[in-house]
């Protein structure tokens, strides 16, 4: 079976997908990507076969099938939209949508592209929630 491609958008908050997609027997971390370079460089700085970004469309164009969003919530929903258009299944680590109208967009992207996107929200298991 082919191991599924996975690049992590956010590694500063997405080391922990990363780490758990890497012991994954069907999947790997191929790529991620991150607006601070210093943090990606210490991410990558031990690990083979990832290659690093901090342009998230150049990042968007590497060989990956899921995209992790794991960067500001803000931009949650806009960055699953363009990796649900760029052919990608989408993971969102956290709240997706700051309007309504953001989260009518992103379902017709779903919709449209017949791609998985997932919810993660990771609050609910924190032990004072």
């Amino acid at each position: 079976m082919k191991r599924l491609r996975v690049g992590i958008f956010g590694i500063k908050r997405g080391s922990t997908f990363a780490n758990l997609f890497n012991i994954n027997p069907n999947t790997e971390v191929v790529a991620v990507c991150d607006y601070d370079e210093v943090f990606l460089r210490n991410f990558i700085k031990d690990k083979e076969g990832i290659t690093s970004y901090t342009d998230y469309d150049k990042f968007l164009e590497h060989d990956i099938d899921i995209v992790v969003v794991c960067n500001y919530c803000t931009e949650h929903a806009p960055a699953a939209i363009k990796a649900l258009n760029s052919g990608r299944h989408v993971l969102s680590e956290v709240i997706a949508c700051k309007t309504l109208s953001e989260g009518v967009e992103l379902c017709r992207a779903v919709e449209k592209t017949k791609k998985v996107y997932m919810f993660a929200e990771n609050y609910c298991f924190f032990s004072y929630t």
